[in-house]
């Protein structure tokens, strides 16, 4: 690789491309998509380069690149991992462990017990991927090679000006040197009292003047509505640092601090503080995460708050940077928040916050005693990325309350009104007391206060945070264009199987078809009545809540009735408020499996796909064939009255929507065509008896019609 080549690329990728370019390492992965530059630079290299995609446990996308010197590389670990959760198996750390050129002897001993005491120098550790077990005859040799490979990605005269070269692992002997480079980088002030602070001027939306923001007292489990929330006579701010620098300073033995000063210092445009332009990098070697932090961002924690500016020399533009205190705090669990009991949850056999059959919904183990957290610690950020005004997307509405209560469990104190969650798309919202942020912060969905107690329902939560205008869709199979409807009753419909959105109405033909015959049912008089399409209530004591909404469900029915025709069909309530949302299933299919649609639209006169678009069928086109049902004997007559004179195509499917026999195609000069079909297919052969439909296209209607040939 070039030697500008290698100045482009991130340092720590730099390293990777060296080591798979000599084979240490057949496969490599980067855990972060690359641009369209890097990785035409490593393709020049001679390395194949695929972007996979991946999800966390609950559904959020993340990307991976992985490249190696031979294609089969890296199409096995696209065919094994693309478009799948993260998982942390055996099976998964062995077939890892042999893609990314690891020792077996050291992969079973980490799939056995990980962090396990090797003996190995921890400079050399700090140079390999993997953790090496103590008795690997591998692992010396690949040292040295690494070595080799991490000489010279460390030489400064390649290394782009302020990189940092290999570091230097700084363990829980050495963290006197770190604690120096801390004290330089926060100064010699001691915490500053809130009416002094001016480095609190800096934060934005803090409603408490307590160094805080909104978004980061929603990350900390803290009040916004009081600077103190624990009571202890000091600010959640200055608490917060105090708690951070603790921990960086005597760090538990799997916390790892690096220290990365440079030879240059910057400026706090606030208090003129001296700073050295470097950082450290915290890092928790239980689960993997790691922080960088500059060391401006250190100085600005000690003073009690998340956001810095700093300049680097007089007249220098004014940068800006805030702390994520999200990762941090996930890179310093446990320890960075005070332990916190969480209230346990009727029918949550493993106590990790979820009820059984939230897990079984989930997909998550209901005996591992950690998902609760889990699903907390991905769904925190979200709550705190909210806009806190309306808009097109999921936002939040506060409803504070002129009180204040404590948390029964920390005596925390919290305002005792609400947050309302509100999803614009699906129309639904989820409210919470202030109180129930501080329990997600601590991983936990139940709350208990001296006003509110009670439980946020997590499914319902992870839906208000990631609707689309789908948390009530339900993928069905058979459904080749993902609309919601079989591709047998598309033909019914007469609607194509391949083409999602027929009508350009930029909904799904599915969800258009059930919103439109849910708000026909609930616009229906209320029966029994002679001569007109009525609806008959059964109504229950006992409601089912929504598990996509939380709106309790009458778990009656509806029968909806065609006196004329002798036609009847029964929809559950809890059916009718999905398809009000656009599905005909539901999330509960043991209890309320999907409604036909061909049945219900049957009842209702609701069989075209301009009947769901503008209306109806205009008036002037009839489609009808009789008798129906039919024998092959005499067949059965198909007449079409047409808007105009056209082309029109007229073909017969099967139920699965197979095409049996093209009955016309061509022009109709004087708008009327009849045709008969006697049951045989395009070869002339007999097809068997059962239910077939006749579909005619003139323009943009497309028509179907239901035939039943018996033998």
């Amino acid at each position: 690789m070039s030697r500008p080549e290698l100045i482009s690329l991130d340092p720590e990728l730099r390293y990777l491309v060296l080591l798979t370019r000599a084979g240490l390492k057949p496969l490599s992965r980067w855990e972060a998509p690359l641009d369209e530059a890097a990785i035409r630079a490593l393709r020049r290299q001679g390395l194949f380069v695929d972007i996979v995609e991946r999800r966390t446990r609950f559904g959020r996308r993340l990307h991976e690149t992985v490249f190696a010197r031979k294609a089969g590389y890296v199409d096995l670990y696209r065919r094994r991992y693309h478009a799948t959760r993260l998982r942390d198996t055996p099976k998964d750390a062995r077939l890892q462990g042999h893609l990314f050129g690891y020792p077996s002897c050291c992969v079973e001993a980490f799939v056995a017990e990980p962090y396990t005491p090797n003996g190995l120098d921890p400079r050399d550790q700090a140079i390999l991927f993997h953790w090496a077990c103590r008795s690997c005859r591998t692992t010396p040799g690949l040292v040295r090679e690494y070595r080799r490979a991490n000489a010279i990605w460390g030489d400064g005269g390649v290394a782009p000006e302020g990189s940092r070269g290999r570091p230097r692992m700084w363990t829980t002997g050495a963290v006197s040197k770190v604690a120096a480079s801390i004290a330089l980088a926060a100064g010699t002030a001691a915490f500053a009292a809130p009416s002094t602070n001016t480095h609190w001027t800096l934060v934005r939306e803090d409603a408490d003047i307590d160094g805080l923001s909104i978004a980061d007292e929603i990350t900390l489990g803290t009040s916004w509505h009081v600077p103190d929330t624990d009571g202890n006579q000091v600010g959640d701010g200055d608490q917060m640092g105090a708690m951070l620098l603790q921990i960086i300073q005597h760090p538990p033995a799997w916390i790892t601090v690096e220290e990365w000063p440079m030879c240059g210092v910057v400026n706090c445009t606030v208090c003129g503080e001296t700073v050295n332009m470097g950082y450290v990098v915290v890092a928790n070697q239980r689960n993997g995460l790691s922080i960088e932090l500059k060391y401006m961002a250190l100085h600005a924690i000690t003073n009690g708050c998340a956001r810095y500016s700093y300049i680097h020399m007089p007249g220098a533009p004014v940068q800006y940077g805030d702390v994520d205190l999200d990762l941090l705090k996930r890179v310093l669990q446990p320890g960075f928040l005070h332990p916190h009991a969480i209230p346990a949850r009727a029918g949550d056999s493993d106590g990790d916050g979820l009820t059984d059959d939230e897990e079984t919904r989930l997909g998550t183990d209901p005996n591992s005693g950690a998902d609760g957290a889990v699903l907390a610690e991905e769904l925190l950020p979200l709550i705190a990325g909210l806009p806190r005004a309306p808009c097109a997307r999921p936002h939040l509405i506060e409803h504070p309350l002129r009180g204040f209560e404590q948390c029964e469990i920390c005596n925390g104190t919290f305002d005792m009104g609400t947050v309302e969650i509100v999803s614009p798309r699906d129309a639904f919202s989820v409210s919470m007391p202030y109180l129930a942020l501080h329990m997600i912060s601590h991983g936990g969905f139940a709350y208990d206060g001296t006003t509110n107690d009670g439980e946020v329902l997590p499914i319902l939560l992870r839906n208000v945070l990631t609707a689309d205008g789908a948390a009530h869709w339900v993928a069905l199979s058979g459904d080749t264009d993902g609309d919601g409807l079989l591709d047998s009753e598309e033909l019914f419909f007469g609607l194509n199987p391949s083409v999602a959105d027929e009508d350009n109405s930029a909904r799904p033909d599915g969800r258009e078809l059930a919103l439109r015959m849910a708000a026909k049912i609930s616009s229906l008089p209320e029966g029994p009545l002679p001569d007109a399409v009525h609806v008959i209530h059964h109504g229950m004591d006992g409601v089912y809540q929504c598990l996509a909404c939380g709106e309790p469900i009458d778990m009656g029915f509806m029968e909806v009735v065609d006196p004329v025709a002798a036609k009847t069909v029964n929809v559950s309530y809890y059916n009718h408020h999905f398809m009000s949302h656009g599905s005909y299933s539901t999330d509960r299919e043991d209890l309320y499996p999907r409604v036909d649609p061909m049945l219900v639209g049957d009842v209702l006169g609701i069989t075209t796909i301009t009947a769901v678009g503008s209306g109806g069928v205009p008036a002037p086109f009839a489609f009808t064939s009789a008798p129906n049902p039919f024998g092959p004997e005499g067949g059965t007559r198909v007449s079409l009255v047409l808007p105009a004179a056209g082309p029109v195509e007229v073909a017969v499917f099967d139920v699965t929507g197979r095409p049996v026999r093209n009955l016309f195609v061509g022009r109709v000069p004087d708008r009327e065509l009849s045709l008969n079909w006697d049951g045989t297919d395009d070869n002339g052969q007999a097809v068997g008896a059962g239910v077939y439909f006749c579909r005619a296209a003139f323009g943009q209607v497309v028509v179907s019609r239901k035939m039943t040939l018996v033998r």
